[in-house]
């Protein structure tokens, strides 16, 4: 017993001395790795309720990631392991069932290359444990149909939008329109990326229809979704906001936000002074302008040549009015409203200068 228990001793002593750095070892922390890559020759085996996966070593890799996913658009790293192996088995899977899987090399910094997938790019095969003979990919064939299409009517344009398809290759949408005088539906978005549109430029009063319909990376066309019918409304144009006036030698500069509703096309301009003729009595001069279609504040569009112009500041969302037909010393009230296409006009907003000078 106590020759033992010296051995003990001097075997405990070694190990301290050789986790202190002691016997001259080499301490320097080990040069960091890089997998030259992602993994490569992926292959898997089903069995029941299982799978494995093999696939070839990566240079500069000290381990693996495998991912698995039960639709084969979004991966989850399985159990957030790292395999020291180029083999893997996954248990605990249910027969009959779709998986996906991918596996990424990482190095010793912890640095992981892309997800190589089971079955190649750009999108995994399907795999389904206790199964043998061919397998059908779910995303072949049409995908399926956008669902509960909706929308509102607005001022000369229809918004509407819908439920994304289920199908996890979808790659856009078309949209088909119909209205009065034109015999069927015709496509006027395609492989359109989003789930709602603005449909503008349209004429009031007149009804729409839309349906819409999926797209994959295969070229098919789903079933349509349901049909809804719109009507836009001849709404009269809001009040102008943001309307304010800046002095300047020999002019004024009056401004006001773009009004937003699609079918404006002008605005008038009421300009109010005091009459030198009539005291106390007040000089109106109005007239209507188009919305400007330069944005060059150095060559504007004319109102009326060397004395009133218009420009369209983009920058800012706003119409800019110089007026230099003003009179020293008098002060003006400035009225501006919208205009649209049916020739309603909007309530007008004011704004009043001092003294020009």
């Amino acid at each position: 017993m106590r020759i033992q228990s010296m051995l003990l001793i001097l075997a405990i002593s070694i190990g301290s001395l050789i986790s202190c750095g002691g016997g001259g070892g080499d301490t320097n922390p080990a040069a960091p790795t890089y997998p030259s890559g992602k993994p490569t020759g992926l292959t898997v085996e089903t069995a029941s309720n299982s799978v494995t996966i093999h696939w070839n070593q990566v240079s500069g890799a000290v381990g693996y990631f495998v991912y698995m996913s039960e639709t084969g658009v979004q991966f989850t790293k399985y159990d957030s392991q790292e395999i020291n192996t180029t083999s893997f088995q996954v248990f605990n899977l249910i027969n009959g069932s779709t998986y996906y899987f991918g596996v990424s090399a990482v190095g010793n910094t912890g640095w992981e290359s892309s997800i190589a997938y089971v079955g190649g790019y750009p999108k995994a095969v399907p795999v389904i444990p206790g199964f043998s003979g061919p397998i059908d990919d779910p995303l072949e064939g049409p995908p399926d149909p956008p669902r509960n299409l909706q929308g509102v009517p607005m001022d000369a344009s229809v918004e509407f939008g819908w439920e994304a398809s289920v199908s996890g290759d979808v790659t856009g949408y078309r949209i088909y329109r119909l209205f009065e005088g034109i015999p069927e539906f015709t496509v006027i978005r395609d492989d359109y990326p989003d789930l709602s549109l603005v449909d503008s430029d349209l004429a009031n009063t007149i009804a729409y229809s839309y349906y819409v319909t999926a797209l994959d990376s295969e070229g098919f066309e789903s079933e349509k979704s349901n049909v809804i019918t719109l009507t836009p409304l001849d709404f009269i144009p809001s009040i102008v906001t943001g309307l304010l006036n800046v002095l300047n030698p020999g002019r004024i500069i009056v401004e006001w936000n773009v009004n937003p509703e699609l079918d404006v096309v002008q605005y008038s301009i009421e300009r109010v002074e005091e009459s030198e003729i009539f005291p106390g009595g007040e000089l109106i001069i109005r007239y209507t302008i188009d919305v400007p279609t330069s944005n060059d504040p150095a060559n504007p569009n004319d109102i009326i040549p060397g004395l009133i112009a218009a420009y369209l500041d983009v920058s800012r969302d706003k119409i800019v009015l110089i007026d230099k037909a003003i009179v020293i010393g008098t002060g003006y009230t400035y009225r501006i409203a919208a205009i649209d296409l049916a020739g309603q006009e909007g309530p007008a907003a004011e704004t009043i200068t001092g003294a020009t000078f």
